[in-house]
């Protein structure tokens, strides 16, 4: 519905606001009187340039706009959470969510650039045809701007008795009047009993359609399908009842990482400049000693998540992600936007152990965080210190806030598939109740 929605909105708008005011619309009135079709036909022209020029106007000044107030939510949620606000960080997600929503109702989606490859074996194999050029011709003729673009230039010149309607009357009166009721009945009466003569010669072309060889090897692909559909159904399935299980741990791990981020970050800090004195004057340990004994027993005080069957979730999406099964997921994911967003954009970070727990934030995530970070074996100053920590602190922030936002896409991912696997209350209310009428 959304994608119906967004081809409608911003067309009929802009097309209502140029059916009210368009400059040199008198110019078309006086000539409407000489040679009416040639000016219907350039003022529909004139509409058209018209409309599409100003939705891509449009299409422009509404995607800089996203994107700037885009990088400021996120720059605001990433401050929420540099001042340790969980929730703060979690608004700015959902405004940049509800942002990109409104975004999306307000463009027409076109596309600007040729996505295709570069290859010339490749270019030539999907070469132009005449066929794809018609097609495009078709849609182009039928679209919504060039639909109102006529509508609005038909009544534009209405208002000054544009005798459109008087032409096709003055074509299909005569018609009328030649043809009696009689008559119509008479050639009935003649006609039909030829064409139900007829209706074997269809019913053999429906034949051979059912039971030719290319309707048997389609019904054998179709029945294969059904296997992969059913298990791309179950599979989402246990993806759900795996989140399920798993949710409220994961939100409980982000707070607490939230929580620790300042004794992260001095953790970070003291294994990256292990000669540096404290503020205090008292010297920190070596490299060698700090990371073979300190660093561990430091990094195992923190009781970051750990997840038992992370395994088994990455074995889900990379079952999801497999060449055979994509066709099919991508077909079951396309009818709901927030499915669509966690496989196109979500799955790439869940397929492997060490991406999900980066992302998650265990144990072993923020290790690699810190193993990131090559330590320094020379003397440094205070200066490089502390714009290394500001570094760390805005990279770790930013990590968190990315892995706030996946959890955000794959809760309302989830939300959306339980109502698509199941059947709320209402539903299966009224399910019995048919089948009781039955």
């Amino acid at each position: 519905m959304k994608i119906i929605a967004r081809k409608f909105i911003m067309p009929i708008l802009f097309s209502i606001a140029l059916h009210l005011w368009v400059p040199g619309l008198e110019i078309f009135r006086d000539s409407s009187a000489h040679s009416p079709g040639v000016s219907l036909f350039l003022l529909i022209v004139v509409r058209c340039i018209g409309l599409l020029g100003v939705l891509f106007v449009w299409e422009m000044l509404i995607k800089l706009v996203y994107v700037n107030c885009s990088f400021r939510i996120r720059r605001w949620g990433r401050r929420a959470i540099s001042k340790g606000s969980v929730y703060g960080a979690l608004v700015a997600i959902r405004l940049d969510y509800c942002l990109g929503q409104l975004t999306f109702l307000l463009c027409q989606g076109w596309r600007y650039f040729d996505r295709a490859s570069n290859d010339r074996v490749w270019r030539g194999l999907s070469s132009w045809s005449v066929r794809a050029g018609l097609a495009r011709v078709a849609r182009m003729l039928f679209s919504v701007p060039v639909c109102l673009s006529i509508m609005s230039a038909y009544f534009a010149l209405g208002a000054c008795e544009f005798p459109v309607l008087q032409y096709c009357g003055e074509i299909i009166d005569p018609i009328k009047g030649s043809i009696s009721l009689g008559q119509l009945l008479n050639v009935v009466s003649v006609k039909v009993p030829a064409v139900l003569a007829l209706l074997p010669i269809f019913s053999i072309v429906f034949y051979l359609y059912f039971y030719s060889h290319k309707r048997d090897v389609r019904r054998l692909v179709e029945k294969e399908g059904i296997i992969y559909r059913k298990e791309v159904v179950l599979l989402y399935e246990k993806l759900l009842f795996w989140y399920e299980r798993n949710a409220y741990d994961i939100c409980l791990n982000f707070e607490y990482v939230v929580g620790v981020r300042s004794s992260l970050v001095e953790l970070q800090i003291r294994r990256l400049f292990p000669n540096l004195q404290s503020s205090d004057g008292v010297g920190f340990l070596r490299v060698e000693e700090f990371n073979d004994y300190i660093f561990e027993r430091e990094l195992s005080g923190y009781n970051f998540l750990e997840i038992a069957d992370l395994q088994e979730l990455c074995d889900l999406v990379q079952r999801l992600s497999a060449d055979e099964l994509d066709r099919f997921v991508r077909a079951f994911s396309v009818y709901d936007e927030d499915i669509w967003d966690l496989y196109y954009r979500g799955f790439r970070r869940l397929r492997t152990v060490e991406t999900v727990e980066r992302s998650l934030f265990t144990k072993y995530g923020v290790r690699s965080w810190i193993e990131e970070w090559e330590p320094y074996l020379w003397a440094v100053d205070r200066d490089v210190v502390d714009s290394r920590k500001e570094l760390l602190e805005s990279s770790l922030a930013l990590r968190i806030y990315e892995g706030l936002e996946l959890l955000f896409s794959i809760d309302r991912a989830m939300t959306s598939l339980r109502r698509y696997l199941y059947s709320s209350r209402a539903e299966t209310l009224i399910l019995k109740v048919l089948s009781r009428d039955k």
